[in-house]
């Protein structure tokens, strides 16, 4: 290229020697864009670019037209402010159950719930997350991956657990996705039910993996999918009556792209997708903080900082590998007793 006289330029990177290197005019820069987000090179992270939206949310009246800007003006295609962002969605869709016009003021509870939202926004310009999520070829990667419904949203959040050789464990969130729950003909009821919900967020999971599995560059040793509903969890392992074609047509979508020994169950006060699915009043904490250090609990609360009240470390989950060589599963719906054996003559 410098043969051809081709001056390459808008070189960067996280290594000090290679930018010392580098004779490129923006390689003193410290912070750049990366596919719509913001990179910092001197301590490899990557955050949400808010401070260039925020002052121009901050203008917007409380209207249908103005929520749904504000809702397109936030580009976050990691879902990294995923339990920020699904609050403008919800108000969204009350707004558009009340049938107002795009331009009218909302009702008071709603306009109160959005200027608060705008209020907050600012909290998130600090907020970042390490670009490299694999420390060294060493290291056993796992994917673990979360799934939770509430009857006003459902999603879906996916981390990376490496464990070092010398035994230290890191955890780093990798992506989220979450979408409202979707509303009957006469936008006054939840079309599904929580059971319903549930399964379409394992779904949404299942998803998730598929795509990540095969993104991702890095050697993945073992994925877990972990949801806290009993009965989707019974449904994804074949359990239970005939099913009907909502619920048979997303469990084989599900069995097609995960298999069913990746499933596991967790406590619902200890699932992080959980912050994708309600509608906080408040900003708790930076979404999604996870701490790299080597504690033994997962969703370990010390103290009343609301920061630590969502630290994750998915370590504490027991996983026991020999959960498969079981000659019976106890499937907590109906009080049912179902054999490994009887599952795989029906499956075969």
């Amino acid at each position: 290229m410098e043969a051809a006289k081709f001056n390459l330029r808008k070189w960067n990177s996280n290594d000090v020697d290679v930018r010392r290197e580098l004779s490129t005019e923006e390689v003193g820069i410290a912070e750049q864009k990366i596919l719509g987000l913001a990179w910092c090179t001197v301590n490899d992270k990557i955050s949400v670019d808010v401070k260039s939206c925020n002052d121009y949310i901050q203008t917007l009246r409380a209207t249908k037209r103005n929520v749904l800007k504000a809702m397109a003006k936030i580009y976050d295609p990691l879902g990294l402010l995923g339990p920020f962002t699904v609050r403008i969605k919800i108000r969204l869709q009350e707004v558009w159950r009340q049938k107002k016009e795009w331009d009218v003021i909302m009702d008071g509870e709603t306009q109160s719930a959005f200027s608060q939202w705008q209020e907050e926004l600012a909290l998130l310009e600090t907020f970042c997350v390490d670009r490299c999520l694999s420390a060294g070829s060493e290291s056993i990667l796992e994917l673990h991956i979360f799934s939770d419904a509430s009857p006003k949203a459902y999603g879906a959040v996916a981390y990376c657990r490496q464990i070092m050789p010398t035994g230290r464990i890191l955890t780093n969130i990798v992506c989220s996705k979450n979408r409202v729950s979707p509303i009957s003909e006469n936008n006054k009821e939840v079309e599904l039910t929580l059971p319903k919900l549930e399964l379409t967020a394992a779904l949404m999971a299942a998803r998730l993996k598929e795509t990540l599995v095969k993104s991702l560059c890095v050697k993945i040793s073992a994925v877990y999918l972990w949801t806290d509903s009993s009965i989707a969890l019974n449904w994804i392992n074949g359990c239970g009556r005939k099913p009907k074609p909502y619920i048979k047509a997303r469990v084989a979508e599900i069995n097609q792209m995960s298999n069913i020994y990746d499933w596991h169950h967790c406590s619902g006060k200890l699932n992080p997708a959980d912050l994708l699915t309600r509608d906080a009043s408040k900003v708790e904490s930076v979404p999604f903080d996870v701490e790299n250090n080597d504690g033994a609990e997962y969703g370990s609360a010390e103290g009343s900082d609301a920061e630590n009240e969502i630290v994750v470390e998915i370590n504490a989950f027991e996983i026991d590998e020999g959960d498969n060589d079981d000659d019976e599963e106890i499937i907590d719906q109906g009080n049912m007793v179902r054999s490994e054996d009887t599952f795989q003559q029906e499956t075969i």
